[in-house]
């Protein structure tokens, strides 16, 4: 028999005035021999610092061309995507990285874990790249592995892990760097259901208890559902944005 998984009780989110995420305008068009491709067309809204933000649409939709501008791996064609106060079309491609590395925590659906590496140098890894000491980066990743509830496993090698484990590493991961903001393209695509409600409630922690701006990108209703706000997209363009729907369940056996 079905059961429904239900979201839990939480506090209400800490929203600031202040304005992290700012799109005005936003075009992006794909060019190829075989002409232009127009993907997005005109999108506007913004993002409070301590939101919980589901960006929702069907495949095709543009989602994904958001996520990849959002996380400064992409720049639109056309339009404005200001980041905490800086327009990034006016910024190098070091600046850009540079953005990556200090402002946004990633979080991916095949969790880009090396799988012969442990835990403990997953977590590690973002430090390296933002040239932390090595003292320091093993005592924040060893800090982040207690968080995520996984300091039994910090030497055991990624491919030893199961797939919510896994995704648990990749969001200690992506908080080494003490990002402002955690962007999570389609977090529990590769998971089963008790997985994927843990992993959500974890991400639901973080946005709580440490004000973290979360921006989840999704097709599924039910991964919405754990948010506050949902940004829903088609045919690139936004066809709706406001209070997230809670009263979508997963079913599970």
């Amino acid at each position: 028999m079905a059961n429904n998984i239900d979201k839990p009780e939480e506090k209400p989110p800490k929203i600031s005035d202040k304005i992290v995420i700012e799109v005005k305008d936003l075009v992006k068009t794909y060019h190829s021999g075989a002409g232009d491709t127009l993907v997005l067309k005109g999108l506007n809204f913004q993002i409070h610092e301590g939101e919980f933000v589901s960006i929702m649409g069907p495949s095709g939709s543009g989602k994904s061309t958001t996520m990849h501008i959002l996380g400064a791996l992409d720049t639109a064609t056309s339009g404005d995507y200001i980041l905490d106060g800086v327009n990034t079309k006016d910024l190098s491609e070091d600046e850009l990285a540079g953005v990556r590395s200090r402002k946004i925590g990633f979080i991916f659906q095949a969790f880009n874990l090396l799988a012969h590496k442990t835990v403990l140098e997953n977590v590690m890894l973002p430090g390296m790249y933002g040239h932390l000491p090595m003292t320091l980066r093993h005592q924040k990743a060893t800090e982040l592995i207690k968080l995520v509830k996984l300091e039994n496993r910090a030497h055991h090698r990624a491919s030893q892990l199961s797939g919510g484990q896994q995704q648990r590493v990749a969001i200690a991961r992506s908080l080494m760097m003490d990002p402002a903001i955690i962007l999570a393209d389609e977090p529990t695509g590769n998971l089963p259901t008790d997985q994927t409600d843990e992993v959500l409630r974890f991400l639901t922690s973080l946005n709580r208890d440490q004000g973290k701006t979360i921006i989840i990108i999704t097709h599924e209703p039910a991964v919405a559902s754990y948010s506050d706000r949902t940004i829903v997209l088609r045919d690139g363009v936004i066809t709706s944005d406001g209070p997230a729907n809670r009263n979508v369940h997963y079913d599970c056996a």
